[in-house]
């Protein structure tokens, strides 16, 4: 990978947040966690990222410095997501780590918390951060590095779709990079909540470019619409 001589793209913001010091659980997430982890004590951190059903935690053990931190994917089970669709996400993600395309599953448990089913699932804290990080700097503007990214993007979507998988939710905060000790970039595919299989032979190999979203600001909304329906990566 050509280097940049610039600045090196931004660290993931959850390793950030365990840094500010670690508070010990005060909040309904203590119990879920705690089923799902047995007897080991979480600390954790901010809520890194969410959606509408679901937030991210950062979590460790604070007995042991030497333990990488994991996340904590939580959901809020409803009507519209049921358990049956969270447990199929937690199995096409183990799927996917058996492929190396993904980051490991330390473990998944439904729990109940006041009367709400929660679903909660653990796993490895991956990375430097998204690709809509590595898309925002110096490195993704370098010409050579950019076509080796496309590369193994397409590589790791041509590993899905050989094993019947698709993700069906492909933009660029759904993928995590990290730098090598060699300098190289490795990539790895998170959050297969819309996963299912593959639809015939049909494969997609365009991503969306979540750094459009930052740009859109100040323009009318024919040029927005217009921004939108071509910021997609096609590797």
């Amino acid at each position: 990978m050509k280097k940049s001589r610039k600045r090196r793209p931004p660290k993931n913001r959850m390793r950030k947040s365990l840094g500010r010091g670690r508070t010990l659980i005060k909040d309904p997430y203590e119990l879920l966690m705690n089923k799902v982890c047995g007897d080991i004590d979480l600390y954790i951190g901010d809520i890194m990222a969410g959606g509408s059903y679901y937030v991210y935690r950062l979590c460790a053990d604070p007995q042991c410095d030497t333990i990488v931190p994991v996340v904590a994917k939580i959901y809020k089970i409803d009507g519209d997501k049921s358990a049956d669709i969270i447990t199929r996400e937690v199995e096409f993600m183990r799927l996917a780590n058996s492929l190396e395309v993904s980051p490991r599953v330390e473990g998944f448990e439904l729990c109940e918390y006041d009367g709400v089913l929660y679903g909660v699932f653990l796993m490895e804290l991956y990375g430097d951060g998204t690709l809509t990080d590595l898309i925002d700097s110096d490195i993704y503007s370098i010409e050579e590095n950019r076509e080796e990214i496309n590369r193994k993007l397409r590589g790791i979507l041509d590993i899905l779709y050989d094993n019947n998988i698709s993700h069906n939710d492909l933009h660029s905060d759904n993928f995590l990079y990290k730098i090598n000790e060699d300098g190289e970039i490795e990539i790895k595919i998170i959050d297969f909540d819309m996963a299912d299989n593959l639809d015939g032979d049909e494969r997609t190999y365009h991503i969306m470019d979540k750094t459009v979203i930052k740009k859109l600001k100040g323009h009318d909304r024919e040029t927005q619409n217009k921004m939108m329906r071509e910021g997609y990566i096609n590797v």
